[in-house]
């Protein structure tokens, strides 16, 4: 750790020529400013590099399979409702079988009974498993999902940036390296106009500010060991999404944090 901005070697190393530039283009800044503004970037691009995609990109899939099967298996629902709500004393001994090896009752509000005294010999638990089918059935025919409804945060998050609009159908993201180059862009923007890098949620790219491209090229290479234009790349994805948000590495899902 002899380097001039006290880096662990592992990192000095690494971005030995993201450095280089990143002190050429900040020289007129004093030393303890462009220190914490190098330890900022580099702590962004560390998080990117360990950044784990797959939980996101699991569950959106997952959307899409529930959403693909959901037609299907509330067909099955329904007919399997139909079958119970037909032959309910013929379906007793099966279903009181799988009620106490299950531990689950099908229990409703005017039930007297504690489940303690036992499951009753009676066609009522196939009349209430069938309505319950048939309900269940009627809510995922309307679509009500919560891989169409629900809040949840893969359902617009992409690595550090965040969409207006849900994106399990959107199989032109950009990758891992765009979207760190966009979120880097952002920092530098902000930064020449706050003079900071703090970032709150939410924000969105400011129309100002520079975004030093050769330097968030120059980063993202050593950062992920890949080389490109990622200026075009993230251009059009900042185009075509004008009010994306940034919300970093660390939001949503604890990251590993950089040594």
């Amino acid at each position: 750790m002899n380097n001039r901005y006290g880096l662990y070697d592992e990192f000095e190393r690494r971005y030995r020529r993201s450095i280089k530039l990143f002190d050429t283009e900040f020289a007129d800044q004093l030393e303890d400013k462009r220190a914490g503004l190098l330890y900022g970037i580099i702590t962004n691009c560390e998080l990117a590099r360990k950044f784990d995609w797959t939980p996101e990109q699991r569950s959106r899939q997952a959307d899409r399979n529930a959403l693909n099967e959901a037609k299907n298996v509330a067909k099955h629902a329904r007919k399997l409702a139909q079958y119970f709500h037909a032959y309910p004393w013929q379906l007793t001994f099966a279903l009181m079988g799988g009620i106490l090896k299950s531990g689950i009752h099908l229990r409703i509000k005017e039930d007297q009974h504690s489940i303690e005294v036992g499951v009753a010999l009676s066609p009522s638990h196939s009349i209430r498993l069938a309505k319950l089918l048939t309900e269940v059935a009627n809510e995922v025919e309307k679509g009500n999902l919560a891989a169409k409804r629900g809040p949840f945060t893969h359902r617009t998050r992409h690595g550090p940036l965040n969409y207006t609009k849900p994106i399990e159908n959107n199989a032109d993201l950009p990758k891992p390296a765009t979207a760190l180059a966009i979120y880097l862009s952002f920092l530098f923007r902000k930064h020449s106009l706050d003079g900071e890098i703090f970032l709150q949620p939410g924000e969105t790219i400011p129309a100002g500010g520079r975004p030093r491209w050769k330097l968030v090229r120059q980063f993202v290479s050593d950062a992920l060991n890949v080389d490109s234009d990622f200026k075009d790349a993230a251009s059009k994805v900042l185009n075509r999404n004008p009010k994306l948000e940034m919300v970093g590495y660390r939001w949503g899902r604890a990251a590993e944090e950089s040594r």
